[in-house]
């Protein structure tokens, strides 16, 4: 299943009908109905969770997509030594750094640099791979759909320097056992992202 963010709403792409209730539910016939459906998605926002399902699950995907201008971003979890998380608290909530990509940039080496833009960090090592995580959102009028790829990085410790022109405020070490700190003031996607399976390991 793929899950898009609207904010704080729900688009799952199944290629079967799970179980579960959704407040609107589309069955595949064809790209139109589907660039339809999240028009009204976009146009309506009394609901929290929608299903378009019945085909391939890239085939809704790219049907969604077409929707939308495309944004590549890429970011990461650092983790410590002690196996601590690094979060930043950003326009009033805890997020992880990312950023948007520039041309030909690889994911990983986005994710290093914008890591190390906004927290000061200058050393980082791949441990692993988050996936990706897609929501949508709009500038001027215009709705734009941001595919970020999220990897693991290592740091030895170094001094943390927030980047302010990003509005970033504060940066913290947060042990996994007071994660629940930051999951009552973070946003669904990072929700979404702390509970992967790649993340288990490196629970305390």
């Amino acid at each position: 299943m793929i899950n898009i963010w609207f904010g704080n709403q729900s688009l799952q792409l199944s290629e079967s009908e799970p179980d579960g209730i959704f407040d609107k539910k589309e069955y595949f016939a064809g790209p139109e109905l589907v660039h339809a459906f999240v028009d009204l998605l976009i146009s309506d926002s009394d609901w929290k969770t929608a299903l378009i399902f019945g085909i391939e699950e890239q085939i809704l995907f790219d049907a969604v997509t077409e929707c939308f201008d495309p944004v590549r971003a890429a970011g990461g979890l650092v983790i410590n030594p002690n196996g601590d998380w690094l979060f930043i608290f950003r326009k009033g909530k805890w997020d992880l750094p990312k950023g948007k990509a520039e041309k030909k940039e690889k994911p990983v080496d986005t994710a290093i640099r914008e890591v190390c833009e906004e927290t000061g960090l200058t050393k980082l090592k791949q441990i692993g791979d988050l996936g990706k995580t897609y929501h949508t959102y709009s500038i001027t009028k215009k709705l734009k759909f941001k595919t970020t790829r999220w990897f693991i990085f290592e740091n030895r410790g170094e001094p943390l320097v927030p980047q302010q022109e990003e509005e970033i405020t504060w940066i913290e070490w947060i042990s996994p056992e007071k994660l629940h700190e930051i999951k009552e003031n973070t946003y669904p996607s990072i929700l979404e992202l702390l509970s992967r399976e790649a993340l288990k390991p490196y629970y305390k």
